[in-house]
């Protein structure tokens, strides 16, 4: 008997199984005639993303005789913001895109935080051009971004110290020509801590998000498989119920689409490499 003989006796053999798999396959097509229908658009968008470390927390002020100063100057707490701009669009962003009136800036939510220091710690190429004008004076002045151009996937890192707490206490603020200014929704920072002196407890690292939302995904990614394996396993053995397998190999897959795509977006490229690094 030829392959192709014992192939047709196995689909005449198991009409309900060849519907299934077409089902699933007419599925996982419409999600990737969506996917890829999305991905070829032009876009236009700057995207930015902050990893706050609080150094000095406001509590120290509840101590009396103790003060915390910065270059000579008296702060009531003390953080420093990983704050990531990237090209997160599929056309390069210049500087002809950023009017004069609405210029990028790197600005404080509120009026009790102060800057006290910005700079660009990396660039992903120098021809960027990549700089920040700041002056401190009274520390609620923005300091103004520029560069020449940004193509996609190209980005900067600046280091921000200020004196706020919370992790959205800095933002981008200004306008592009034709593009949207997003702030991605990177996961809360996870912070590993460790048993200290006199039972305190001690920050060993503070981790991105971007690993763990990686690992979902190809976790997912590996469960569809799984459940692919499971529906020709169940269908051999004519096991109960094995004709939800393909729906539960479906949905795994595309989660796990959903999830990588999500931690490509709400992260910088990795070609930002200090972004994900501790202090």
């Amino acid at each position: 008997m030829t392959y192709w003989q014992s192939l047709k006796d196995f689909i005449a053999a198991n009409p309900e199984l060849i519907n299934l798999v077409s089902i699933a396959l007419g599925i996982a097509g419409v999600l990737l005639a969506v996917y890829f229908y999305k991905q070829s658009k032009p876009i236009r968008q700057l995207s930015f993303a902050c990893r706050t470390f609080r150094i000095i927390s406001d509590k120290c002020q509840r101590v009396p005789g103790l003060g915390v100063a910065y270059e000579g100057k008296d702060i009531p707490s003390l953080s420093i913001t990983k704050l990531a701009v990237w090209n997160a669009g599929t056309e390069a962003l210049r500087a002809q895109d950023i009017p004069s009136s609405d210029p990028l800036v790197i600005a404080v939510r509120g009026s009790k935080v102060h800057l006290l220091k910005v700079a660009v710690i990396e660039v992903t190429h120098t021809a960027n051009a990549a700089s920040v004008q700041f002056s401190v004076n009274d520390g609620n002045e923005p300091a103004k971004l520029t560069f020449e151009y940004l193509n996609p996937g190209d980005g900067l890192l600046v280091d921000v110290v200020h004196t706020g707490t919370g992790t959205d206490d800095i933002e981008l603020r200004g306008s592009l020509v034709g593009a949207l200014i997003n702030k991605a929704a990177s996961d809360p920072e996870t912070m590993t801590t460790a048993a200290g002196p006199h039972a305190a407890t001690t920050i060993v690292s503070v981790q991105s998000g971007r690993e763990h939302e990686k690992f979902f995904g190809y976790a997912c990614l590996a469960m569809s498989v799984c459940a692919a394996i499971a529906t020709g396993v169940g269908a051999y053995f004519d096991f109960h119920d094995w004709r939800t397998f393909p729906f539960f190999s479906i949905g795994l897959f595309a989660l796990g689409l959903l999830a990588l795509a999500h931690a490509a977006r709400a992260y910088p490229p990795s070609t930002i490499q200090q972004f994900d690094s501790d202090l």
